[in-house]
């Protein structure tokens, strides 16, 4: 931040440059000029009226003596603490919902025997493979129209 003071008129003059990113683009920088009148002008040091000297120090009183502390008295032990009364048994808790009785499980049925597996068929013979036919010539392949390519330029804003 730059300052100039213009004494003729009595007014400061700031001039404040900031940079901000708007968007995610480059910066942007933004030029102000403040002014700031003065409330009053500096009074010439020789109409500043003097300080009255200062009157000498009265002498400090003497401080009373002080008195002895009287002695603490002893601290009277502290009573037995009465044993704990037992705690009484802990009665049982009935439930809230009667739990219906499990029903038993049915027995599993015996497993069936597994049926006899059936003999392997001879495999048969393979039968000859039909010989490759030529490959037909490939097509040619039409040109490519070609593809337009955008160019973005971005400038800061003014």
């Amino acid at each position: 931040m730059n300052r100039l003071m213009d004494s003729n008129r009595g007014e400061l003059l700031c001039r404040v440059m900031t940079a901000e990113a708007i968007d995610d683009e480059l910066p942007v920088y933004y030029v102000s000029y403040i002014s700031v009148s003065t409330i009053t002008p500096i009074p010439p040091i020789s109409s500043i009226p003097l300080v009255s000297p200062i009157s000498p120090i009265t002498a400090i009183s003497p401080i009373s003596p002080i008195a002895p502390i009287s002695p603490i008295p002893p601290i009277s032990p502290m009573p037995p603490i009465p044993p704990m009364p037992p705690i009484p048994p802990i009665s049982p808790i009935s439930p809230i919902f009667p739990i219906p009785p499990i029903p038993p499980i049915a027995p599993i049925p015996p497993i069936s025997p597994v049926p006899p597996v059936s003999p392997i068929s001879p495999i048969s013979p393979i039968s000859p493979v039909s010989p490759i036919s030529p490959i037909s010539p490939v097509s040619p392949i039409s040109p490519i129209s070609p593809i337009p390519i955008y160019l973005y330029i971005f400038y800061p804003r003014t």
